[in-house]
């Protein structure tokens, strides 16, 4: 009995032992891994750059799949575009792999993107043989626009055609408004008129306009100007909001037609385009309307430098 007793105690300490040995010797496989080369994971995108960086791949359990979709922020929502991929390292524990996207590539991938600036996501999925997935993002964001210089007049108060304080001529050179006088003898520097009209209501109009140079139903404001500038204008769709935060003339070369020499029944927060006899493209946004033909036009202009 007793030898049966002591047999017993040595065969749990020898299950023990073999357990707690068992137990040391197990190990866990490491994750899968993705990093980019020196840590280049993004590109500011100007339009002439372009991708070339080593995407590195780690899988303790072996590589099973290595996958790259393009995801885009569009009019549809999120989407993801699967992308070919070239690698050599299946089955392996590790691989590089060079990740290239021309310049004329991802202004292709960008061109669709709703995101404010752009932007594209290259998203890089690592699987190994145990099922593991390792998920790693490129990202590419279109540079912020850079325009040229612009000189700024704010809260500019023009009167209408009998409003005797205040002139109805504006000069985009320097911003200054005149009054007929005054006009007559800087004739070269005026760009726009302001009247209020029967019809017309509150309007902005060229110094050649045929509405300011006399004749039948015609004001003669402009008849003692002995250069009339030839301004042109048209609408827009920039907001009150977008006029006030612009900073440079970052969107002014999109506006390519002008073919107004007069804009009518303007109202406040109205933004519209011209361009002057000198080639210079302006915005004006109308800040507020005092009505009739001794009331005021107060305006706020942007125009190229």
């Amino acid at each position: 009995m007793k030898n049966f007793k002591l047999f017993g105690l040595m065969l749990l300490a020898g299950t023990l032992i073999f357990s707690s040995c068992k137990k040391d010797e197990e190990t866990t496989t490491a994750a899968p891994a993705i990093t980019f080369s020196n840590g280049n994971d993004a590109l500011v995108f100007d339009g002439t750059n372009a991708i070339d960086v080593n995407v590195d791949a780690t899988a303790e359990a072996k590589v099973d799949e290595f996958k790259l979709v393009k995801v885009i922020n569009d009019t549809n929502g999120s989407s993801e575009t699967p992308i070919s991929v070239d690698y050599d390292f299946e089955g392996e524990t590790s691989g590089s792999y060079r990740f290239q996207r021309t310049t004329s590539e991802i202004a292709i991938d960008l061109a669709n993107s709703t995101d404010d600036p752009k932007k594209v996501e290259y998203k890089f999925s690592l699987t190994d043989k145990d099922g593991a997935v390792k998920n790693a993002i490129y990202t590419v964001t279109m540079a912020a626009a850079s325009g040229n210089p612009i000189h700024t007049y704010s809260a500019t108060l023009m009167g209408a055609q009998d409003n005797a304080n205040t002139g109805s001529f504006f000069a985009s050179t320097n911003g200054n408004v005149y009054l007929t006088a005054d006009a007559n003898n800087n004739s070269s520097l005026i760009d726009i008129i302001y009247y209020y009209g029967s019809s017309n209501e509150a309007t902005l109009c060229a110094p050649n306009d045929v509405t300011v140079n006399g004749g039948t139903g015609n004001l003669s404001l402009a008849t003692g100007l002995t250069t009339q500038n030839a301004t042109t204008f048209t609408t827009t769709t920039v907001s009150a909001s977008t006029f006030n935060a612009m900073s440079d003339d970052t969107g002014f070369d999109a506006i390519t037609s002008f073919p107004e020499t007069k804009m009518v029944t303007l109202a406040t927060d109205n933004v519209i385009a011209f361009k002057t006899a000198a080639g210079k493209i302006g915005l004006i946004k109308v800040s507020s309307i005092t009505t009739g033909n001794t009331g005021s036009m107060t305006i706020d202009v942007k125009i190229q430098e």
